[in-house]
């Protein structure tokens, strides 16, 4: 990706990707977040896009200067803008409402999925946006005029039933609202394709770890080329809800986050900088912190810097006993036998730890590993198939366990009461969710 100017507060940006560019994440991972409520109303009357919005030309040669407003000769070529930004909905608030002037028809997309469009000259439109984080984009297009302009007036969000956005006709009878400490759906007997991971947020999720403090969400990160970021992902509906930036840190790739507990019992999240594909970084890192609020936030962290014995190696997976203190865990990525390995040393104190020799061996290509939280079970993912181990790891009695094919699935994680699994996979695909009764446990 590469950057261009700043001007009027807007930053610009060229981009050369695949279709559809205009939902390229990469070109997200700086934008600022925007929350729209009904009580706080993003205005922009004065200048035609605050800063934050991404802008760039969508087709067609001959652009000068790509910003807001824009005017661009007309030589034939057909030509369209882009634009969009991250924006968080929050809770109880279930429609966009927005107001744009623009001189051709605008069409929006929430998350990649088109949702409305507003005439020529200008107007408003409401669409339905779920609470959580999504990606909005606006985009003219067919322009048959020498000039081009788009005002966004006003964004906000509002209730289903608030009368400055009407909604179909209610039921009588809400639903409540489901209750967050404890998810309905622990009863289920079956496979379960939970719901889809489809927010540009997160294009390859790579690690996934159960909340503890809020156990309707799975801490989740993407494959390596993110920021150092994690999200809070619904467990039930895929919504992300809250964004958390790691302060002070430079990833190189992060592949594994796994939950702990802290000296109190608390929850304390582990995020590994631990990828390695060439096996040539000297040290790998990990990062822990307590689990945090489900918010967005930036937290701060402490380092522990792990070597190799032996040599490096490529690491995607990483697990810790969920127990005060609980050992740490990492799982070799091997074309021929993964190894299963425990952090020696003070780390916790001194920040500097060793893997120790194999303590035993699995399958090739481990991609993820975890504990249940009850410590009765320990499972390590491959791409296609689950090993099962009884205790935590490095466990007894391993069993290859067959699981739904996914583009590439990376992560695996316990449900709360230790009695299913979560998978998922890189690029846009469904939570999983397997009860380990299917696997005869």
């Amino acid at each position: 990706m590469r950057r261009a100017s700043m001007a009027w507060g807007v930053m610009f940006i060229s981009v050369a990707t695949t279709v559809p560019m205009w939902f390229n994440t990469a070109a997200l991972a700086e934008s600022r977040t925007v929350l729209v409520s009904a009580s706080d109303t993003v205005h922009v009357r004065r200048a035609p896009i605050t800063a934050g919005w991404k802008v760039k030309p969508v087709s067609g040669p001959g652009w000068r200067r790509v910003g807001l407003p824009v005017r661009t000769p007309n030589r034939g070529a057909r030509r369209a803008l882009l634009v969009r930004r991250v924006i968080r909905v929050p809770e109880g608030d279930q429609q966009l409402r927005i107001r744009l002037r623009t001189r051709s028809t605008a069409r929006l997309w929430i998350d990649g999925t088109r949702v409305g469009r507003v005439p020529a000259g200008g107007g408003k439109v409401t669409v339905p946006a779920s609470a959580g984080r999504h990606v909005l984009a606006i985009r003219l297009k067919r322009l048959r005029t020498a000039g081009l302009r788009l005002r966004v007036l006003s964004l906000s969000a509002v209730s289903s039933g608030s009368d400055r956005a009407p909604s179909p006709s209610p039921s009588p009878t809400p639903s409540p609202s489901p209750t967050r400490s404890a998810p309905p759906d622990e009863s289920v007997t079956a496979i379960t394709r939970v719901c889809t991971i489809k927010n540009p947020l997160l294009p390859e999720l790579s690690g996934m770890a159960p909340g503890v403090a809020d156990a309707s969400i799975l801490w989740v990160h993407n494959d390596s080329g993110d920021s150092p970021r994690i999200f809070a992902l619904d467990r039930r509906t895929c919504a992300i809800r809250a964004e958390v930036d790691l302060a002070g840190v430079s990833a190189s790739d992060i592949e594994g986050i796994a939950m702990g507990r802290a000296r109190d019992g608390s929850g304390e999240l582990w995020v590994g900088d631990i990828g390695d594909n060439g096996s040539a970084r000297a040290s790998v890192r990990l990062y822990r912190f307590p689990e945090p609020t489900v918010r967005d936030q930036r937290v701060s962290v402490r380092t522990v810097t792990v070597t190799w014995t032996g040599g490096p190696r490529d690491c995607e997976s990483i697990a810790v006993d969920p127990i005060a203190n609980g050992h740490v865990y990492l799982v070799s990525k091997k074309d021929s036998a993964s190894g299963i390995h425990r952090l020696q040393g003070d780390y916790r104190s001194t920040g500097v730890a060793t893997t120790g020799p194999p303590l035993a061996t699995t399958g090739k290509y481990a991609t993820d590993a975890a504990i249940a939280p009850d410590r009765s079970l320990s499972v390590i993912r491959f791409y296609t198939a689950a090993e099962m181990r009884t205790s935590v790891l490095p466990g007894t009695a391993p069993v290859r366990e067959s699981m739904p094919a996914q583009r590439q699935g990376e992560a695996i994680a316990f449900a709360p009461d230790s009695g299913s699994v979560y998978l998922a996979s890189e690029g846009s695909d469904d939570l999983i969710r397997i009860p380990l009764n299917v696997w005869g446990r």
